[in-house]
């Protein structure tokens, strides 16, 4: 299993080492992040929105990570590491949040599979860490795609990127019995099959939607689509399920990891819940510091702790993201009016509004450390979105989770 804490090290270092420098640019001593922002003056939201847009690139490892990492690339808002039977997915974290960690293992594969890099790229990436020469990785070559052999007896896998979305193919052999393929997800704080069929992995900074599983033969008269579909077990485990086809063939299938986004500005921020409704919008709330954190139809116009973001379902575009004055919320539930309802820390400039009856005795402790319940209503038909209720509970007290009942009470 890869050893996070060296893996995610040196996560902040490469991403802007690629961006502006060269080996022949390197000042020894000098942070590698002050040479970049005065070579070229963007903040680090517009670096990271600047590196969402670029190609899905793959690079070995000689080095720079964990030993048991063999190939790794960088997407938006995560890092993917490829090691035996295992990809391993990193969201978001800095210098004072954890990052987020998925991990889809395959069981029972081949702990020594054979791997590969795949349509060579122009463009190479240097690491600078340190003021030794000798500890630095230089001019490491960039991939396309990336075969590992044999995870199972007759299949492989191919990693490649469609944009900068992570995809993978199963390659079945002739022969090769397919059923053997069972993953299992560590480090989500949910797993479930939508109605759509598609797999849907929650974390603490938000959700990663593996599309449903595409498969197909290659006939001499062009491509023959076979049905697939994902199995998800009691246990969690995820196998796969393809109805039938010509062993005699090779079989491809194709599932695909529709979405993972990095969401934050230019400053600290962390993804404290997340939640999904019946359409498949996700939801996220959390803390932020960031003035240019992306906002829309927001009820506040800067930063004073929280945020609560909705996405679309397909996670190309923000419904709303709104600042949350005085609060860090920390637990997102739903209602199936679409109401979001919040709890958190709050703090003497958390708004109070329409208070709960009964808990304004407890709201008029306006310390630094209270729990607060709120709940926010979004009008799809206006675009706009209102607070309907926020209330202070307690005090030196934290809303640390929040859920409604079949009824719709609150619950915290």
């Amino acid at each position: 299993m890869v050893s996070l804490p060296r893996v995610l090290k040196v996560i902040v270092v490469v991403v802007f080492v690629g961006l502006a420098l060269t080996p022949t640019t390197a000042v020894p001593g000098r942070p590698i992040v002050a040479a970049v922002q005065a070579a070229s003056g963007p903040s680090r939201g517009d670096l990271l929105r600047h590196l969402a847009g670029l190609p899905l690139q793959f690079q070995p490892n000689l080095g720079q990570t964990d030993s048991q990492v063999r190939f790794l690339a960088r997407g938006a808002g995560y890092t993917v590491f490829l090691t035996p039977g295992e990809i391993v997915l990193t969201f978001g974290g800095g210098p004072n949040h954890h990052a987020s960690v998925l991990r889809l293992q395959a069981l029972g594969a081949n702990p020594h599979p054979g791997f590969g890099g795949l349509s060579p790229q122009h463009g190479t990436i240097s690491y600078f860490t340190g003021k030794n020469a000798q500890s630095w990785h230089t001019n490491i070559p960039t991939y396309g795609r990336v075969l590992e052999r044999g995870v199972y007896p007759g299949i492989d896998l191919v990693f490649y990127g469609r944009g900068n979305r992570l995809e993978y193919d199963w390659l079945v052999h002739p022969g090769a019995d397919v059923g053997r393929v069972t993953l299992r997800l560590d480090g989500a704080a949910g797993l479930r099959l939508n109605r759509a069929g598609k797999l849907v992995m929650t974390s603490r900074v938000g959700a990663v939607v593996q599309g449903r599983p595409r498969a197909f033969q290659q006939q001499s008269w062009g491509k023959q689509r076979i049905t697939a579909a994902y199995r998800l077990s009691a246990d969690g485990t995820v196998r796969l399920a393809v109805g039938p086809y010509d062993h005699k063939l090779p079989l491809v299938i194709d599932p695909t990891i529709q979405y993972s986004t990095y969401l934050g500005g230019s400053s600290q921020e962390s993804g404290d819940s997340v939640a999904i409704d019946a359409t498949g919008s996700v939801y996220v709330s959390g803390f932020t510091q960031s003035p240019d954190f992306p906002t829309h139809h927001s009820l506040y116009a800067s930063p004073d702790g929280g945020f609560v973001t909705k996405f679309s379902p397909s996670g190309d575009a923000l419904e709303y993201s709104s600042f949350f004055a005085g609060g860090e919320p920390t637990s997102i539930a739903l209602d199936p009016s679409g109401d979001v309802v919040l709890a958190g820390l709050g703090g003497i400039t958390t708004p109070q509004l329409h208070q709960i009856p009964g808990a304004a005795p407890y709201s008029t402790v306006r310390n630094a450390s209270n729990a607060f319940l709120a709940r926010l209503h979004w009008d799809a038909a206006r675009q706009s979105l209102s607070l309907v209720y926020s209330t202070l509970l307690g005090s030196n007290s934290q809303g640390q989770a929040v859920a409604l009942d079949p009824a719709g009470n609150v619950c915290i």
